[in-house]
């Protein structure tokens, strides 16, 4: 499919866009920032910037001939205090860019409109209905917030006159890994001081990230579905019954309750998301026949607070982090750069690369210091010569957000052998592979990476960063380098290719470099040989 996402830099989009990469779509990312200005023209992933206040041919044409939108814009609801401003805000990002892009898809012809829009929306739509068992067809509430969902399905639903199948998608809290809002309910109880907020009477409706994906995904495909949707997990629990799960995952107590006073005081009017009662159950998904990944609150609460488990969601499918950039040119790849760079996590063999480097080199001579330094970690090496004997080992894995990963893991064998090994990830804000080396990743080089038919992929830098995890800063150009590499498929002899690798600096010029041939071959992982 081609998909549409609109608000897709928050915590939903970027684990739904990650599943619908790796299942083979074709996604464009709406945003307000300014996006590369190089795309790849074989990938899966685009940018395009957009005024979310703003319905112009520019957007109509973006929007024409796709399969399905997927709107999720809309400000943090619990980034801020609720200042009458703030309200404002909530309401109008969600509003005005939902009625934006329903104005765009107007423009168009009907043949040209996109089939689906998927509209995110709250489970807060319900107000605080104590202990009534909400379903789709239940009225909505007249608290704030739902009144900002209300006002925002309506404009969603716009587009139904207009031939496109709408399905508002009412979701809960959100439990992940490597979710804000669940490590800040735990944290009073790993402190020995977790208990129910308020009365504990209150139903709170939760969602695992996966079925959040798993349910963005499933409406697409199932076209009997429109209308509300309650994203939300079947094991409705209260809040002293989730505080009690919860200090069992941690083994903790969860018997020193929050006063509804305390939390009104520190929180003002957004003490309400915590207050309000929503006993929502998946009437729609269940009756549909959607199978919960994770229906149980015990459980999902063990997996997502186990430490170590860093990873956004369990892995999500095998693909290679070089897949969404190639994808096009799949059917066109030689089959030995096939075999490197589409190497999957869940291939039983890894790929090995054995040869002789031509030649190795660096200038001017007075930068050898400093290459022996960043040999220390793994990065570049002073040594250099000619008929140098060198081997690769790829091998696929997964990232911390469960998705493809691959590690390269090179040896030069000079008279003291060195590592230059490495990870690759897809990452998702930049719409990049990402190359990080180092102790713990901490450099990161941003690759753009083309194929060249009939038997050559071209790779250059688009920047490096370094720090760790999401806490990356982007290097200036001093103090970076331009670095271009190529490697052609030898079609006159099988299993082989030719490599080439050039560092340039802005100042300095070319300072380091190396050619040569590699045979390219399968070997079976250690774990499957038994």
């Amino acid at each position: 499919m081609r998909i549409i996402v609109a608000g897709g830099s928050g915590f939903i989009g970027r684990h739904l866009i990650a599943a619908l990469v790796a299942d083979g779509h074709v996604v464009t990312i709406l945003t307000r920032a300014q996006p590369e200005s190089s795309e790849t023209p074989n990938g899966l992933l685009h940018s395009m910037h957009w005024d979310p206040r703003t319905a112009d041919s520019g957007l109509a044409e973006v929007l024409a001939g796709a399969d399905a939108v997927i709107n999720l814009a809309g400000s943090n609801i619990g980034s801020r205090r609720w200042t009458p401003r703030r309200k404002i805000d909530l309401l109008n990002s969600r509003v005005r860019a939902t009625e934006t892009l329903v104005r765009a898809i107007a423009l168009l012809e009907e043949s040209r409109r996109p089939r689906t829009l998927v509209n995110a929306s709250g489970i807060d739509f319900y107000g605080d209905r104590g202990d009534e068992v909400l379903t789709e067809e239940s009225d909505p509430g007249d608290t704030f917030l739902a009144r900002v969902c209300e006002r925002w399905e309506h404009a969603a639903t716009a587009a139904q006159p207009l031939g496109v199948r709408v399905v508002l998608m009412r979701t809960a809290v959100v439990l992940a890994p490597d979710a804000l809002t669940l490590h800040l309910m735990a944290w009073p109880f790993r402190l020995f001081l977790g208990g129910p907020l308020g009365n504990g009477q209150q139903w709170f409706p939760w969602i695992h990230i996966d079925d959040v994906v798993g349910l963005y995904t499933w409406v697409l495909d199932a076209t009997s579905i429109a209308g509300p949707l309650n994203v939300v997990a079947p094991d409705a629990r209260t809040q002293a019954q989730m505080a009690q799960t919860l200090g069992t995952a941690l083994s903790r107590p969860h018997r020193l309750r929050v006063p509804a006073a305390a939390l009104h005081l520190a929180m003002g009017e957004q003490a309400d998301l915590l207050l309000h009662s929503h006993r929502a159950v998946p009437e729609q998904a269940l009756a549909h026949g959607y199978a919960f990944r994770f229906p149980e609150l015990a459980p999902t609460l063990r997996t997502c607070l186990q430490r170590g488990n860093a990873s956004g969601a369990t892995p999500r499918g095998s693909h290679s982090p070089f897949f969404p950039v190639l994808a096009g040119a799949v059917e066109e790849l030689p089959g030995v750069l096939h075999d490197q760079y589409l190497l999957q996590p869940e291939d039983p063999y890894r790929v090995v690369l054995e040869g002789t480097m031509d030649r190795i080199w660096h200038r001017p001579f007075w930068l050898w210091p400093f290459l022996r330094l960043c040999a220390l970690f793994d990065i570049l090496f002073p040594e250099q010569g000619s008929d140098i004997e060198a081997s690769m080992i790829v091998e696929g894995r997964h990232d911390k957000q469960g998705g493809g990963a691959q590690t390269w893991n090179r040896t030069f064998w000079f008279r003291k052998p060195r590592q230059f090994n490495a990870t690759m990830v897809f990452d998702l804000c930049l719409a990049r592979v990402v190359e990080r080396m180092a102790p713990f990743g901490i450099l990161e080089v941003i690759w753009n990476v083309a194929f060249e038919p009939p038997d050559t992929i071209r790779i250059e830098t688009c920047g490096m960063r370094v720090g760790m995890n999401r806490l990356r800063i982007m290097l200036p150009r001093w103090a970076s380098v331009e670095v271009r590499v190529s490697e052609t498929a030898l079609l006159e002899s099988n299993e082989t290719i030719e490599v080439t690798l050039a560092l340039r600096h802005p100042s300095l010029g070319e300072i380091f470099g190396y050619t040569g041939r590699f045979r390219v071959r399968r070997e079976l992982k250690e774990e499957c040989r038994s």
